[in-house]
């Protein structure tokens, strides 16, 4: 199906350029006017994004070293993280903002513009199928703004939000496969290689699942249409593909045959980060509507516990009715059957191994049993992200749904009218939340003081293990650029947390070290606690109170940390 255009494609682009950049500052209010100050989002895993852009600036551009020499967590242990360096798309295009804005307020533009661009370029695919700007919005509404890809947005999870490449790699593969030629090939293996560079999670439950839907479906629906020039060109693709991603992945495969990445198999069952059979129909339980609708919101809330941001699979009512008008009308047609499989088979990916009903887990297997079996697949644990393509394949269809609804309105001056209330309809149902939530990113006065610091030491930051207080140590260290001696990016090793426990047991009252005389050879000059955001107080209170029995009174205290200095202790 590829319907005749009476819109050039640049005022397609243009005319969704716009809308999007307005519906943007619209449903992620009021983010726009607390860039400098806040995370946009809740404050999680974004302030990892935020120190992997600063940490990429410090080693590609004031260091000049890989970034894969990972000496400023977990300190005094240092490693060589290759993943990374296999993810470095992001982090390279945030060079030149983060030289001028600073990591925080480039991972605030990057998110907020992830947006726009998911708009834009659904809506690039979609005009290939309907004729008119404002159905091609349709499309780029419902990938940009779904439920799920908008709680991702919230959550922190930039390498999910990023997406704009896959429907770019969907129409050039789609334009290859219809006409071959070296334009096509070229541009399908540029986009499909840098999304690979985005994120490795990516990888797994986006880009192969993407790429092996595509040749399957076509290779078997069009095979009469195999011809040396088709396989020249699919060739051609695939070296591109190749030259841009091995030179990352490369180091990441050989320390994965050496067996040096064995603490990335996850303990998580998939099923906890899978899609139950109910989340589909089921809206966000922070809907500014729906979670006033006490029943509904109960069960909204029951199936996103598990794993909340990861958890949210909302397809939409009005999505799913307009999809499937649009497949039934459409049921001859090839490319309309592409998108209807996609999203048949997508989501039956994103129930994981085994089928979840209202939180019960049925002993059917289910594809995915078999697919964590394969190489690196053994990683993952959140099969619900293959969502995003999901989500972009069933935006085309209720575009295409739209479209022919529309075309059945016999007066021309309602058919625009009705086409912009389907949009906001299906905006409005897709809502994750709103006003955009935005987490504190208040940097303490002490972090800023040791910022212009150029002696070299460390910091001992407990507590260690909780996630929340983690976030904002990376967030800090991204600020004040000495090294700490906890926090994660994606995994630890097991060497790792052993040089943790070690440090940690210099502070714990049950051991009676002398933490000046275990702690200076160490060059840790402070010992920082995080009381606001621990869970564990009894520990932390422990820990703390044993601390300053032995390096006097604190040298700093606020609201968010309290400090005791090594070197002055008395």
């Amino acid at each position: 199906m590829q319907t005749k255009q009476n819109t050039p494609l640049w005022a397609t682009l243009l005319f969704n350029l716009i809308l999007s950049v307005f519906i943007t500052l619209l449903l992620t209010a009021p983010a726009i006017s607390f860039l400098d100050s806040h995370v946009v989002g809740y404050p999680h895993d974004g302030f990892e994004y935020v120190f992997k852009m600063d940490w990429f600036y410090e080693t590609l551009i004031e260091r000049h070293i890989s970034p894969a020499n990972f000496d400023h967590l977990q300190y005094p242990y240092t490693e060589t993280n290759h993943y990374i360096t296999a993810s470095p798309l992001i982090y390279t295009l945030s060079l030149p903002v983060v030289r001028h804005w600073g990591p925080l307020q480039t991972y605030n533009i990057f998110l907020l513009a992830c947006f726009v661009l998911n708009w834009v370029c659904a809506a690039a695919l979609a005009h290939r199928f309907v004729p008119s700007p404002i159905f091609t919005s349709v499309a780029g509404a419902v990938f940009a703004f779904n439920a799920n890809i908008f709680a991702h947005a919230v959550g922190g999870h930039m390498g999910q939000v990023f997406a704009f490449l896959v429907p770019l790699s969907v129409l050039f593969l789609l334009r290859l496969w219809h006409k071959p030629n070296l334009r096509h090939s070229l541009l399908a293996g540029i986009t499909f290689g840098l999304y690979v560079l985005t994120d490795l999670k990516i990888v797994a439950y986006v880009a192969i699942p993407l790429l092996g839907f595509f040749m399957l479906y076509w290779g078997i629906v069009d095979r009469k249409q195999w011809n040396k020039a088709r396989l020249l060109y699919l060739g051609v693709t695939a070296v591109v593909i190749a030259v841009i991603v091995l030179p990352f992945l490369t180091p990441l495969f050989i320390d994965k045959v050496q067996g040096n990445l064995a603490y990335f198999k996850t303990d998580v069952p998939a099923t906890k980060h899978a899609a139950d059979l109910l989340a589909f129909f089921i809206p966000s339980p922070e809907h500014p509507l729906f979670k006033n609708w006490q029943g509904l919101n109960e069960l909204g809330t029951r199936l996103a516990l598990p794993g909340w941001h990861e958890n949210i699979f909302f397809l939409g009512w009005a999505t799913l009715a307009l999809a499937a008008f649009a497949a039934f009308q459409n049921r001859k047609d090839k490319a309309v059957m592409y998108f209807a499989t996609v999203v048949l088979i997508g989501c039956i990916f994103m129930l994981g191994p085994a089928l979840k009903v209202n939180e019960k887990i049925y002993s059917i297997p289910l594809p995915y049993a078999l697919i964590q079996k394969l190489p690196f697949y053994e990683w993952g644990r959140t099969p619900g992200r293959i969502a995003t393509l999901v989500m972009l394949h069933l935006g085309m269809l209720a575009a295409i749904g739209v479209n022919a609804l529309v075309e059945k309105i016999r007066w021309s001056s309602l058919k625009p009218v009705v086409g912009l209330l389907f949009l906001f309809l299906l905006l409005f149902e897709h809502l994750y939340t709103w006003p955009m939530p935005l987490g504190a990113a208040t940097v303490p006065t002490f972090m800023q003081e040791i910022a212009a610091d150029s002696s070299d030491y460390a910091l001992l930051e407990l507590p260690m293990w909780e996630y929340r207080c983690d976030r904002y140590q990376l967030y800090y260290a991204a600020y004040h650029h000495h090294p700490i001696t906890g926090s994660v990016v994606s995994r630890r090793s097991l060497e790792a947390e052993e040089s943790m426990h070690a440090i940690e047991r210099i502070v714990m009252p049950t051991n009676g070290l002398d933490v000046h005389a275990n702690l200076s050879p160490l060059d840790i000059r402070y010992v920082v606690f995080y009381p606001f955001c621990a869970e564990d107080t009894q520990t932390l209170t422990a820990q703390q109170d044993y601390v300053e029995a032995q390096l006097g009174t604190p040298a700093y205290q606020d609201e968010w940390i309290t400090v005791y200095s090594v070197f002055d202790s008395p």
